[in-house]
């Protein structure tokens, strides 16, 4: 995404997850990128520009490519690869759960450890909203979270349902139940 959007992307390390082991299968082609082909590149490309142009005309230069171009360009990305999906779905959702990061692994080991299977989840309503990519948050990928919900009651794992309600109701004017 980086390479794309020209964006920075950085990653959280947590003392849970840097100071553990496993054995992992690595398969570089186990993971299937898809490049956004419909996406206008300005001119000159997204990345960093050095130019002769004093420092404070070329800050505001990557400011604006930034603004302009950059953040859709994640957007884009982030769209095209489903980067922000819906991992547990029922088609009478009446309870979202939004979660980012290693919180998700702790709900899906709190789904597991009250008995709830995924065909337990979809029966009783409940619906999962894994972020991969927090910011940007894409708006119509959080639509897809609130979509045939009952009342828009979300739980969060931590900042990320205030995030979404924030980006929905700027979005959408939709101001959902955050708890």
């Amino acid at each position: 995404m980086s390479r794309f959007s020209g964006c920075l992307v950085g990653f959280k390390a947590l003392a849970d997850t840097v100071e553990s082991s496993a054995s992992i299968e690595a398969d570089p082609f186990r993971v299937n990128i898809v490049l956004p082909e419909d996406f206008v590149i300005p001119e000159g490309g997204m990345n960093a520009r050095l130019t002769n142009e004093y420092i404070g005309l070329q800050a505001r230069h990557q400011e604006a490519l930034m603004q302009d171009y950059k953040i859709y360009a994640a957007l884009h990305y982030c769209r095209v690869n489903n980067l922000n999906r819906i991992v547990l779905d029922s088609p009478k959702a009446r309870l979202g759960i939004i979660t980012s990061g290693k919180s998700y692994l702790d709900v899906r080991q709190a789904l597991d450890d009250l008995g709830i299977s995924e065909a337990d989840a979809a029966e009783i309503g409940i619906r999962v909203f894994k972020v991969a990519m927090p910011w940007p948050l894409d708006a119509a990928g959080a639509w897809r979270l609130e979509a045939g919900a009952e009342a828009g009651r979300w739980r969060d794992a931590g900042y990320t349902a205030r995030h979404v309600a924030g980006v929905l109701h700027a979005a959408y004017a939709i101001a959902p139940a955050v708890a």
